[in-house]
């Protein structure tokens, strides 16, 4: 009977440490289980983080663009405006438009056409044309020069000032004599 009672008893342990060892092998899976479904998850998580930062920085790379753009569009279409390349015939308008200018500022102006000589950099661009370079010496104060320079600079015909050279006293009411270099470009 005691040989019964150990069988027996021996059986329940065999049975109890065989039904624990199963608990923590099927816990043990579980657990590996649920580990690695956190861990796609957690990456999943990271992976929509950083899509979702890298969405945002372009949001606002586009919105500082966009105020950019917004800030540039006066200027934009203000060179949508300018000839940069004009007609053979305007070169008249663009003396007279020269000649005004002078007037108005109270300048005394005197303009020499120098040459005409190819322009090959805008050549390569496919486009046929020459560079008329002058020389206007103008006469008045320095406000006047300054003033004709800004009216020069808001014509709508594109005029390159090469050089600027004054002489004579530099004052706001005496009169001085400044010899500007400049050019423009005219179609062949």
């Amino acid at each position: 009977m005691i040989d019964d009672k150990r069988k027996k008893f021996k059986k329940r342990v065999y049975f109890k440490v065989i039904l624990i060892t199963l608990i923590l092998v099927i816990t043990l899976v579980i657990s590996f289980i649920f580990v690695r479904e956190m861990k796609k998850e957690s990456n999943d998580l990271v992976a929509e983080r950083i899509a979702a930062q890298t969405i945002l920085v372009r949001n606002e790379s586009m919105a500082g663009l966009s105020k950019e753009y917004e800030k540039a569009i006066p200027y934009i279409e203000k060179s949508q405006k300018i000839h940069f390349v004009v007609a053979p015939g305007d070169v008249v308008t663009i003396i007279s438009l020269l000649e005004k200018i002078a007037q108005d500022t109270g300048s005394k102006q005197t303009i020499q056409l120098k040459n005409v000589e190819p322009a090959p950099a805008i050549s390569a661009l496919g486009v046929s044309v020459n560079k008329m370079n002058y020389t206007i010496t103008l006469d008045g104060s320095y406000n006047s020069f300054l003033e004709y320079v800004k009216k020069v600079a808001e014509l709508i015909y594109y005029i390159k000032i090469d050089s600027i050279n004054m002489s004579g006293p530099v004052d706001v009411e005496k009169n001085s004599q400044t010899v500007i270099g400049a050019s423009f470009y005219i179609k062949k």
